[in-house]
């Protein structure tokens, strides 16, 4: 009986968790957060090129068009390897 109950708490708590990340996914901004440069959610080849970061915690979503996120990719990089 109360395998029952916590199977049915943790497939709640995951549904809800589904549930925020999915909102947090449906309000993408329609820019890139750092050139500004326009985002189209209808078009394939950017949904599949921009990098998206979400940040559960603080319930915000960032957007980074392809040369903007190599950019961030490589400082961080530099950043970790002293270069």
């Amino acid at each position: 009986m109360g395998n029952r109950s916590r199977t049915g708490n943790k497939k709640k708590k995951l549904e809800q968790k589904i549930a925020s990340q999915a909102a947090l996914i449906l309000n993408i901004p329609s820019n890139c957060k750092v050139c500004n440069e326009s985002f189209d959610k209808k078009n394939k080849m950017m949904v599949m090129s921009w990098y998206v970061e979400v940040f559960n915690s603080e319930k915000r979503v960032d957007l980074y068009c392809p040369k903007c996120s190599e950019s961030r990719r490589n400082n961080a990089i530099s950043r970790d390897t002293g270069v």
